[in-house]
């Protein structure tokens, strides 16, 4: 048996070196950030609430897990950063896109509120030349 033919027949679910790396992007810290091409955007239910997701392909960040060229996915809560969402409906695929954690205000209930700072740059799209066959 051969070394390629022992690691295909260990059990995936039983090999921990196959668990994939989280892509989920979380606002932890004031000075958080991360800016990236924009990929898509989602919704997401959960028990916690709704959110909208913004998968961003990442330029830059403070996440030392992330870097250039990971697709991450950033959600955005639809009842704390309804304000952030709209900023950012008129974001198109392959514009570029900041979220920045800026500030912690208190709301006087037991957790603070995350305010984050977003950017959005509009890239000109390119004309794709037809080219006839």
């Amino acid at each position: 048996m051969t070394k390629k033919t022992e690691k295909a027949e260990v059990d995936i679910f039983q090999d921990d070196s196959a668990i994939p790396t989280s892509n989920w992007f979380k606002f932890t810290a004031v000075g958080d950030f991360i800016s990236g091409t924009f990929v898509e955007s989602f919704e997401k239910k959960s028990d916690l609430g709704t959110q909208i997701v913004y998968a961003l392909k990442v330029l830059s960040t403070s996440n030392p897990d992330f870097k250039e060229g990971d697709e991450v996915n950033v959600p955005l809560k639809v009842t704390t950063h309804k304000y952030n969402i709209q900023q950012l409906k008129s974001a198109e695929v392959g514009d570029v896109i900041g979220i920045k954690f800026s500030q912690e205000l208190d709301t006087g209930k037991m957790n603070k509120a995350k305010v984050l700072d977003v950017r959005l740059r509009h890239v000109p799209k390119v004309e794709k030349e037809e080219v006839p066959f």
